[in-house]
């Protein structure tokens, strides 16, 4: 294996044209047993939330080969749909950053992980003593508000998303919104804390000091991702290896993010795109171009090179 995070250069990538040969033709690498994992946002997606032509090509040749493509996202199921008129998916992905692992062929929860009944609790203390932040809880398929935030509202915005909410003002005043009278009662998956004012850190000190059954990561600069207690990508990947009968070091992943850390250390194989937080660098063997550059393109030249 090359040095761990050695950024490629285009030559390093592309091999060199193949000799013409009219004795024999070379025979086709056949990817079956290997698994490639992609992030969403910032990875997969550009900047405009689209998945590029180009990485659409490079997974559809990946797949040609044999190779199996999934996903690994903090997103519910909801938004991870519309990813899917564009690219198909092999095997079940990975949602709410590890809580749930879904089979959109058979459009049905494989396994998932619940928070117990107290984060309840929590949810309505950082309520009270946070009023300038935004709170949204995954519940299922649903995406419930329970105060909205520049960053909900902007994503909104431009996914035209509905959310849901347990009160009924809240449904009156806010457009795009649907009542959700049981969100309370509902099982819950993930909770999202959102915030614009530089708070987060006080806001991570205050569950960490105040709720031990928690996972926390982040999916951004500007929020706070809590999950299940030993929820995370990479257990997750854990599970779907077995399920499939896979090795984890023909797993091959690519994020961005924080909450793509435990991802990368349990892959065989690891992939950090350029745009990503400088601490996910060094949890990955190699780092990529930026989403804005089709990362998957130059990912999917490495596999059938290296591999």
């Amino acid at each position: 294996m090359e040095k761990r995070r050695e950024r490629f250069e285009e030559g390093d990538i592309k091999s060199k044209a193949p000799k013409a040969s009219k004795k024999k033709e070379k025979i086709q690498r056949n990817y079956s047993d290997y698994l490639l994992v992609s992030d969403m946002d910032g990875t997969l997606l550009n900047n405009q939330g689209l998945v590029s032509s180009e990485n659409i090509e490079a997974i559809k040749k990946f797949q040609s080969m044999g190779g199996r493509f999934t996903l690994a996202t903090g997103r519910p199921q909801s938004f991870t749909w519309r990813v899917l008129e564009s690219i198909t998916l092999d095997a079940p992905a990975i949602l709410y950053n590890g809580a749930v692992i879904y089979d959109f062929k058979e459009d049905k929860v494989l396994w998932e992980k619940v928070f117990q009944e107290d984060i309840k609790d929590l949810v309505r203390k950082l309520y009270d003593k946070f009023p300038e932040v935004g709170i949204g809880i995954s519940c299922g398929d649903k995406y419930f508000i329970l105060r909205h935030s520049e960053n909900t509202l902007r994503t909104q915005r431009e996914e035209k998303i509905t959310y849901y909410s347990a009160d009924e003002n809240f449904v009156k005043e806010h457009e795009n919104i649907e009542l959700l009278a049981d969100a309370w009662e509902r099982p819950w998956n993930k909770v999202l804390i959102s915030d614009t004012t530089g708070n987060l850190r006080e806001v991570e000190r205050f569950i960490v000091d105040n709720y031990k059954k928690a996972s926390i990561t982040t999916g951004g600069l500007e929020s706070l991702e809590i999950g299940p207690e030993g929820v995370s990508k990479g257990e997750a990947l854990k599970f779907l290896a077995k399920e499939m009968n896979i090795s984890l070091d023909k797993i091959i992943a690519v994020g961005d993010n924080l909450n793509d850390v435990e991802m990368l250390k349990t892959a065989g194989h690891s992939f950090a795109v350029a745009n990503c937080r400088e601490e996910l660098k060094d949890c990955a063997d190699y780092v990529i171009c930026s989403n804005e550059e089709h990362a998957l393109v130059e990912l999917t030249d490495w596999i059938l090179k290296k591999l």
